[in-house]
């Protein structure tokens, strides 16, 4: 994948089913997204800054994970490729730290979340805000701990808040059905402490009423999805609202924007705005049936899910749509993924404890516009590693490059690269957490050059 071209990243390195009375018919018990803007903080982490241009391009897997519980997740919040939280029935919360090779409780000292977590957002290891409901009430609660205690921190009678999202550690908005005829829309400026109705919030239309994870939130840009045939949209955070049609598709059960004018919204079929939102269009749908749980993506490249146990995604714009992974007997609920050193990665949620997340093959940068005299291939940084490392390569004259991954037996691992490369000085930033500890070799072959080096993965 090469979509994204000349941009600057930063690169970090880390020291060795709705149960009471809402009507959710036509779209399934397992839809409960919640969407991210660019606002990322990661805590308790001794990280280094080194700031480079590169050319990017991302290759990507999907592997499933264990999350430790059989419930039902509803949401799930991608903070960074090693943190995410996920929520689903019962007051259920599991969090990881380190990519998703173990889900720990998020949710340790139960009794304070009332009803199941139908929306998650989180903007660090230690805080997340999460949002349930119960037959009479809805409430917003918020962790400043990693979860190990939960606080009430909004309620409101005969509501229903479908997602939440902060743009800063202070600044944030949620969005809910209708409570005396007007959408229900939130602000808060404490980071979630305390939250109040907004001014100007839009006037529901008939019967109107809205769906959790349907949210999402660029620069000043709001958009949230309806049951009737509209996204809402604010091009100034919530001070004046309109509408756009979604002619086709009646349900927005999710949406996403890639820039301010590029979206997706879909139900039970996908519709593509190019102006922001004022109106929609059909395209083509990813998979057959079932309803469309999720859209995420970048530039580009979008994934989507339906509540069934594919996983889909287009790298041209939504015009075609391809299965890139599949689990049998899953059925998906939410995705997230969270844009990190260039390349998203992030999870997919479902029912069953179910997870699955997609991380980096490989990622390969040429961080410069100097050629080099000589081949060279460097020793990888750091080594030991656990799970992350990258490797630099140079190579003098444009041409076919291989760097290929061995076992000490000799045994291919894996091929990171096979494509033609220009001359220049390159850094793969290679992801082993599907790797079990031990030392391992990485080869280089382009032209008549061949060399090899030693590394050794630790966990």
């Amino acid at each position: 994948m090469s979509k994204i071209i000349f941009y600057t990243i930063t690169v970090i390195i880390f020291s060795c089913n709705f149960s009471y009375s809402k009507n959710i018919s036509g779209k399934s018990n397992n839809n409960i997204k919640k969407s991210k803007s660019d606002f990322v903080e990661i805590n308790n982490y001794n990280i280094n800054h080194n700031v480079q241009t590169f050319n990017s391009v991302c290759d990507y897997n999907w592997v499933s994970q264990n999350s430790g519980t059989p419930s039902q997740l509803l949401s799930v919040s991608a903070v960074s490729d090693l943190v995410g939280w996920t929520g689903g029935n019962s007051g259920t919360v599991r969090k990881t730290i380190n990519g998703g090779l173990t889900w720990t409780n998020g949710n340790p000292n139960p009794g304070v979340i009332t009803g199941d977590i139908s929306n998650i957002y989180a903007w660090s290891n230690n805080d997340a805000l999460a949002t349930a409901s119960s037959v009479t009430s809805t409430f917003i609660y918020k962790t400043t701990n990693g979860g190990l205690n939960w606080i009430q921190t909004y309620s409101q009678s005969n509501g229903f808040i479908n997602a939440i999202q902060m743009i800063s550690v202070n600044e944030g908005y949620a969005t809910g059905d209708p409570v005396n005829g007007k959408w229900t829309v939130l602000k808060t400026t404490d980071g979630g402490a305390s939250w109040s109705r907004m001014p100007n919030e839009p006037v529901v239309i008939g019967s109107n009423t809205g769906w959790n994870n349907s949210l999402f939130i660029s620069g000043s840009y709001m958009w949230f999805g309806t049951n009737g045939t509209k996204v809402y949209y604010s091009a100034d955070l919530g001070l004046n609202w309109n509408y756009g049609s979604t002619s086709g598709n009646v349900n927005s059960f999710s949406l996403h924007f890639n820039s301010v004018s590029n979206g997706l919204a879909a139900g039970d079929i996908m519709v593509k705005s190019t102006n922001g939102g004022l109106n929609y269009s059909p395209v083509v749908s990813p998979g057959v049936s079932g309803s469309l749980n999720g859209i995420d993506g970048t530039g580009t490249d979008w994934w989507a899910i339906r509540n069934n146990s594919n996983i889909y995604r287009s790298t041209d714009n939504a015009l075609t749509w391809n299965t890139v992974f599949t689990q049998p007997g899953a059925v998906y609920n939410d995705i997230d993924l969270e844009v990190t050193a260039g390349c998203p990665k992030g999870w997919v949620v479902g029912d069953n404890g179910l997870i699955a997340r997609m991380s980096l093959i490989s990622e390969i940068n040429n961080y410069n516009n100097i050629i080099p005299s000589d081949y060279s291939l460097s020793q990888n940084f750091p080594n030991p590693f656990n799970p992350s490392t990258n490797i630099n390569f140079s190579i003098p004259i444009s041409g076919n490059v291989n760097l290929k991954f061995f076992d000490l037996s000799g045994k291919e691992i894996m091929t990171l690269i096979n494509e033609f490369k220009t001359a220049g000085n390159y850094v793969v930033g290679f992801n082993a957490s599907e790797l079990s500890s031990g030392t391992y070799v990485y080869r280089l072959q382009s032209g008549n050059f061949i060399e090899s080096k030693k590394m050794l993965l630790i966990k």
